[in-house]
């Protein structure tokens, strides 16, 4: 019998942004991978779905906001682990928010309001693994 290999789980995450910082989640479902860790929005994509059709996707799911595809900007992919070593793609999109656009809490059950958060606020913060780095460089 041979082993088959399943392709990474590919994710979607949203980089939001205004002049004042960044706007960040914190995960609250226990039965997730990083619980209680702070989080951009983002996940799986469904199937058939593209990468940017899934950030749109989930940018509505997650904030509230409905936007155009065309105001995401792609900032590159890489791979991550998930805390039991799962691998997964992380397609990572960036979109600077309007001052009219500000994000609300749509799914309570899974993750906390939404913080705006200042460049300095961020090291202080349980960050899920990588995002430092992401945010740091937009």
């Amino acid at each position: 019998m041979s082993a088959t290999l399943l392709a990474p789980l590919t994710c979607s995450v949203i980089f939001i942004s205004t002049p004042d910082g960044f706007y960040l989640s914190r995960r609250l479902d226990a039965a997730k991978p990083f619980h209680n860790f702070w989080q951009c929005p983002g996940g799986k994509l469904d199937e058939g779905e593209s990468p940017l059709q899934g950030a749109v996707r989930e940018l509505k799911e997650e904030t509230g906001l409905s936007i155009n595809p065309r105001r995401l900007k792609l900032i590159g992919k890489n791979t991550r682990s998930f805390p039991n070593g799962d691998p997964y793609i992380a397609v990572n999109y960036h979109i600077r928010l309007r001052r009219s656009e500000i994000p609300t809490q749509t799914e309570p059950h899974k993750s906390g309001p939404w913080k705006l958060v200042s460049v300095n606020e961020l090291y202080r913060l349980k960050l899920i693994p990588g995002l430092a780095e992401h945010l740091s460089s937009i």
